[in-house]
């Protein structure tokens, strides 16, 4: 069997618990809502909480930072998650893709590289997210011009 693997370009946001944990079984489908509704390209349940990879484009950058915004403005109403956090990257992923050009859903790799890696780092820096999501916003609006 051959696998297909190719890379591109992805946001990934990490959400998860500044105790490394992740959510329990109450908790963890209200997030997982949350994330499904801002329709990820890719999303993956980890022992730590939730990555989630959009494909970079203006369009869903918008996604990503309304996911960023929900997720942070559910941690100040919720105690029950007054230790989330989120972190946010952008790069190069390998993963196989189907025919459309989506993530395979069945795929043997799923998505790897650098930025989830950095996702994950950047949740426990004070300010990293917001610089992040303005450094990506920046790169988006030279590409398109």
């Amino acid at each position: 069997m051959t696998v297909n693997a190719k890379a591109k370009n992805f946001i990934v946001v990490s959400i998860g618990n500044t105790n490394g944990c992740a959510h329990d079984e109450h908790l963890l489908p209200l997030l997982v809502t949350l994330i499904d509704s801002h329709a990820p390209d890719h999303r993956v349940i980890t022992n730590r909480g939730v990555m989630v990879h959009f494909r970079t484009s203006k369009r869903k950058f918008k996604m990503v930072k309304s996911l960023v915004a929900e997720a942070g403005a559910l941690r100040t109403r919720d105690d029950r998650f007054a230790e989330l956090k989120v972190g946010v990257a952008e790069g190069e992923l390998i993963g196989e893709f189907d025919w459309f050009g989506r993530v395979k859903s069945y795929g043997y790799l799923g998505l790897f590289g650098g930025a989830n890696l950095e996702a994950v780092r950047s949740e426990t820096t004070p300010g990293a997210c917001k610089e992040k999501l303005r450094s990506i916003a920046q790169h988006l609006d030279v590409q398109a011009a």
